[in-house]
């Protein structure tokens, strides 16, 4: 899978109509395929985007609906109660972790010690000076 079409799929899981994230918040499930091939996807992504210099604000969004949003709409729905397939939630968990992989390991988050607000006291305060 090259990088447009790992993105595309993304944020068509996440958006779209019928997306994972949209079938999720009202209790379906796209099924087994649909959603390894998301996991391909976001695996595609975690290689490719390591080392950009910044990330897609939309591709963000979705990365968000898709480890978050989504998880939360499942579990809402008490998953042992609400006839999910079997290896659906687990599924579901496993996009998170996907996505949580992909944050992590992106090369480019601002250092931490040249960071202004790592010093920042709340007895500043915004207006003091």
């Amino acid at each position: 899978m090259n990088l447009e079409d790992a993105v595309n799929l993304v944020l068509a899981e996440a958006f779209a109509e019928a997306g994972l994230g949209s079938l999720a918040e009202e209790g379906g499930d796209p099924g087994f395929e649909r959603v390894e091939a998301l996991k391909a996807a976001l695996s595609c992504l975690h290689e490719q985007l390591a080392h950009e210099d910044s990330l897609d604000r939309q591709l963000v969004s979705a990365f968000f609906v898709l480890s978050k949003r989504t998880p939360a709409a499942v579990n809402l729905r008490n998953p042992e109660a609400s006839g999910y397939r079997p290896g659906f939630v687990q599924q579901v968990a496993d996009i998170e972790l996907c996505v949580q992989d992909i944050v992590e390991n992106w090369n480019n988050w601002p250092d931490w010690d040249s960071n202004p607000l790592r010093t920042y006291t709340f007895e500043q305060g915004p207006d003091a000076g």
